[in-house]
């Protein structure tokens, strides 16, 4: 019960061919950058660059990498 759900999101922008991440958790840092929360209904999109790595809640590690 102490992780927000949903916490995040990813969304792949094939025009910009970029992803993208929105937070709705307590606390997401990507490339040790905090980013700012956003509600599930409007999400604030912030650029997701490859090769990132994301925590969530200081717990969580996710890394975004291109093969």
């Amino acid at each position: 019960e102490w992780v927000s759900t949903p916490h995040l999101s990813i969304r792949f922008d094939k025009q910009s061919d970029k992803f993208f991440v929105a937070s709705f958790g307590e606390k997401t840092i990507v490339n040790e950058r905090e980013i700012a929360n956003s509600e599930p209904a409007n999400p604030q999109w912030t650029e997701l660059p490859l090769n990132s790595r994301i925590v969530l809640n200081g717990i969580v590690s996710i890394n975004l990498f291109k093969v």
